[in-house]
């Protein structure tokens, strides 16, 4: 028999609120992480939680250095653009077609495209939490697709080492 969803955002989302007061954010060092981490904390905050913290992670030994938070707290972990679960995270959302570490009974939300907050600011949210144009620079940023929107190796040298604080 198939379930019905009765919820949308993320699966599971009004469980986990009745299990958890508090969250904490674990986003990936980059430019899509930070966004993400803000897109969910406003996700988050919007579904009743209170989050107490964020914390970056990276891959290579900055990813097992990562805390086991007290069991007491009562907190919800929450794992960001990133593509290595574990199993302290109740919900980690991605944007890469593989995943590794992610736990049956971990909330997910694994999507292709061309980075995590595009998902969290215009598909799991009831409204837009960044304007279109930011997302598309985001994305363009972390997926490295500068030729496609006409960026050349010259303007990112030159807005570098000729900025001009004149110009908008």
């Amino acid at each position: 028999m198939k379930e019905i969803l009765s919820e949308g955002g993320i699966r599971n989302i009004n469980q986990l609120r009745k299990d958890f007061k508090n969250a904490k954010i674990f986003y990936h060092i980059d430019l899509d992480g930070v966004t993400s981490a803000l897109a969910m904390k406003k996700y988050l905050e919007d579904k009743g939680f209170k989050v107490i913290g964020c914390e970056g992670i990276q891959y290579g030994d900055k990813e097992y250095s990562v805390e086991k938070s007290d069991p007491a707290i009562n907190l919800m972990n929450v794992l960001v653009d990133f593509a290595h679960g574990k199993p302290m995270f109740h919900i980690m959302t991605d944007h890469h077609d593989r995943q590794a570490g992610v736990e049956k009974d971990t909330s997910t939300s694994f999507r292709h495209s061309r980075s995590n907050v595009e998902t969290l600011s215009q598909i799991i949210p009831t409204s837009e939490i960044f304007p279109p144009e930011d997302v598309k620079i985001v994305s363009m940023v972390d997926s490295a697709d500068y030729a496609k929107n006409e960026v050349t190796p010259e303007m990112v040298m030159n807005y570098i080492f000729d900025f001009d604080k004149d110009k908008g």
